[in-house]
C-alpha cells in the first residue's frame, strides 16, 4: 500500500535519496524515505531482482511524512551496495560526497614548497668547486601541509593493497579527494591528510597482486610529479629520491617508500639520521661485511651520480658553521676520509656539535663538554636551532640521508614504521 499522499508544501525542497541509503529493505531514512513499488507485475518483480527501481519521496519537514510519490532512477542496487559495504574506508560514500573535495582543488591556491635561507653560507669558497655541488644561499623544502598530503596518497593505497584490493592502475587525479576543510588549521589535526577515491565503476576494485600494486603506486607517483607538483621547476632532491623511488617496482621499495626521508620534517630527519647512524656502529662492531656493504652500495650509488672529482668536504667547506668542524686535516687537527664513512662521521659530528658551539648561549656548557676543545663562537654569530642545522645538511648534502636509507633497505636493515602513526607527524611544528 501506498503511503498517504498530502498537498506539497512550498516549504519542502526536494529530497532525493540516495540508493544507497535502502541498505536493508524499504524503510524510512533520515527525513526522506525510500519505498519499492508495491504494485509491480511479477514480471517487474523478477527484474527488480538484479535491477531495483526506487521511489523517491518529497518530504514537509513540518508534516514529517511524504507528500509526492515519484520514480527517479533504476540501478543495480545489489552491486551498488556491496561496493559501497565493501569499501566504505576507501570510498567517498553518496551521502557525504558534500563533506569531500578532489584533491586538486583543495590544493588550488596552496604553496606547496617554501624557499628557506641556509644559515652560514659562504659568497666564495676556499676549495674546490663542482657545477653539480654548489651549496646554495636558498633551497625548497615541502611545506608541512604538502607532506601530510603525500603521506595520506600513500596510506590510502597501503590500506588498500593490505586488504587484498588494487585498481591496477586505472584511477586519475580526478578519483582522489580529501575532506572540505573549513579553515587552514584544521588540516594539522589529524596526523595526515585522509584521501579517499570517488567516481569510480562498480568493478574498479580487483583482488590484488604485485603487478597491480607497482601500476597503482606508479600510476600515484605521475600524478604527484605532473599534477600535484605540475607547476614546480625544481623539486627538493629527496622528494626527487621518492618519486625515482615509484617510478620502477615500487612494491619492492615499499618500506621505503612508505617511510621515506622526505615524508619527515626537517627536525624529524635529525633525530632519524642518529637512529640510522647509531645502527650502523652496532653493525660496525658486531656484523662489520654488513656495515662494508651499505658504504659499498652507497659508494655505488656516487659512481653513477656524482662528478668523479666530487668530494664531499667541499662543500662542507662552503658553509662556515661546518667549516669549523675541520672537515679536511689541517694543523694536526681534524679531518674526514673523503669516503662515505668520513661523511657519516662529519654529519653524525655537525648534528651532535653545533648545538653546543652555537645553540643558545644561555645555557652553560658541562666542564667535560669544554674539554672537547670545541672552536670558539665568532662575536656575532647567530644562535642555531636543531631546525637552522637540518637546512644547513639538507643544503650541503641533499642526497645523503635518502642514500643512506636506501642502502639500509636494501641490506634489509631498515627498521619499518607505520607512516600514518609516525610521531614525527603527530607532533608537528608548523614552521618546519
Amino acid at each position: 500500500m501506498r503511503p498517504p499522499v498530502a498537498a506539497r508544501s512550498p516549504r519542502a525542497p526536494p529530497l532525493l535519496v540516495s540508493p544507497v541509503w535502502a541498505i536493508g529493505g524499504p524503510q524510512r531514512y533520515r527525513d526522506g524515505a525510500v519505498y519499492l513499488d508495491q504494485q509491480a507485475t511479477e514480471e517487474e518483480e523478477k527484474r527488480k531482482e538484479e535491477n531495483w527501481r526506487f521511489q523517491v519521496l518529497e518530504v514537509d519537514t513540518a508534516l514529517g511524512f511524504p507528500v509526492l510519490w515519484r520514480e527517479t532512477q533504476n540501478c543495480n542496487f545489489g552491486a551498488m551496495v556491496k561496493f559501497y559495504s565493501e569499501n566504505h574506508e576507501h570510498v567517498v560514500c553518496e551521502h557525504g560526497k558534500d563533506r569531500y573535495t578532489p584533491v586538486m582543488s583543495f590544493l588550488d591556491g596552496k604553496q606547496l614548497l617554501k624557499s628557506v635561507d641556509v644559515p652560514g653560507k659562504r659568497s666564495g669558497t676556499p676549495g674546490k668547486k663542482h657545477e653539480n655541488h654548489q651549496t646554495k644561499h636558498q633551497i625548497k623544502v615541502t611545506k608541512e601541509v604538502t607532506r601530510r598530503l603525500l603521506v595520506g596518497l600513500l596510506v590510502l593505497f597501503r590500506h588498500l593493497h593490505s586488504e587484498g584490493k588494487t585498481l591496477n592502475g586505472s584511477f586519475t587525479a580526478a578519483n582522489l579527494f580529501v575532506p572540505v576543510y573549513k579553515k587552514d588549521q584544521d588540516v594539522f589535526i589529524k596526523p595526515y591528510i585522509e584521501v579517499k577515491l570517488d567516481s569510480l565503476p562498480l568493478d574498479a576494485f580487483k583482488p590484488y597482486t604485485e603487478d597491480g600494486g607497482d601500476k597503482d603506486l606508479m600510476v600515484l607517483g605521475q600524478i604527484i610529479e605532473n599534477s600535484i607538483f605540475s607547476r614546480e621547476t625544481e623539486l627538493p632532491s629527496d622528494l626527487a629520491q621518492l618519486l625515482e623511488l615509484l617510478r620502477c617496482e615500487p612494491m619492492k621499495n615499499q618500506n621505503l617508500i612508505y617511510d621515506h626521508v622526505s615524508l619527515k620534517g626537517p627536525r624529524d630527519t635529525i633525530s632519524y639520521f642518529m637512529w640510522l647512524h647509531k645502527r650502523l656502529q652496532f653493525l660496525k662492531k658486531k656484523q662489520r661485511s654488513k656495515y662494508d656493504d651499505i658504504m659499498a652500495i652507497i659508494d655505488d650509488i656516487w659512481k653513477k651520480t656524482e662528478d668523479p672529482e666530487y668530494d664531499w668536504r667541499d662543500e662542507a667547506l662552503e658553509n662556515k658553521y661546518l667549516a669549523k668542524l675541520r672537515p679536511y686535516h689541517r694543523n694536526g687537527r681534524g679531518g674526514y676520509s673523503e669516503f662515505v664513512e668520513g661523511l657519516s662521521r662529519f654529519y653524525r659530528n655537525a648534528v651532535e656539535h653545533l648545538l653546543k658551539i652555537f645553540g643558545d648561549k644561555s645555557k652553560p656548557i658541562p666542564e667535560a663538554e669544554k674539554k672537547e676543545a670545541h672552536p670558539a663562537p665568532a662575536v656575532g654569530e647567530e644562535e642555531l636551532e636543531d631546525y637552522h642545522i637540518a637546512i644547513i645538511l639538507k643544503a650541503a648534502f641533499p642526497k645523503f640521508l635518502g642514500d643512506l636509507q636506501k642502502a639500509f633497505h636494501e641490506k634489509g636493515e631498515l627498521q619499518w614504521f607505520s607512516v600514518e602513526d609516525s610521531s614525527s607527524l603527530q607532533n608537528v611544528s608548523l614552521e618546519s
